[in-house]
């Protein structure tokens, strides 16, 4: 299964994509919804991780034309930022799904939230 990240951190990037490779996928990483959506035009994604806060394009948007082009594809979008934000953080999340995500996910998150997500979507 080929798998696009879409996260403009760079740390949070790497984490994600080792942890979809440590259960064998093949992993794909996006630094911007533009760069994603480049990478979309040349290539098949079987799944998607997609941050909801991304610079101009955000990930809601993303995910809408994703589901659009593609509406075969599985998203699952992320949210996070701290202390204070988490109302915030789940009113994106729950748009994001809205337009056609299949999970959010809240940071921080762990190679076992990952695992679980995976499962579910393969058994979906």
């Amino acid at each position: 299964m080929n798998v696009l990240v879409v996260e403009d951190d760079k740390d949070i990037s790497e984490i994600v994509s080792g942890y979809l490779e440590d259960l064998d996928f093949s992993v794909n990483s996006a630094g911007s919804a533009e760069q994603a959506l480049e990478m979309i035009s040349d290539n098949k994604f079987d799944l998607y991780f997609i941050d909801i806060i991304l610079p101009e394009m955000n990930g809601i948007e993303l995910t809408k034309k994703i589901v659009s082009d593609h509406p075969s594809s599985k998203i699952v979008v992320m949210s996070g930022g701290g202390e204070g934000v988490d109302i915030v953080n789940q009113v994106l999340l729950d748009a994001a799904v809205e337009k056609g995500a299949v999970v959010s996910l809240a940071k921080p998150f762990t190679f076992r939230d990952i695992e679980e997500i995976v499962i579910q979507l393969k058994n979906a």
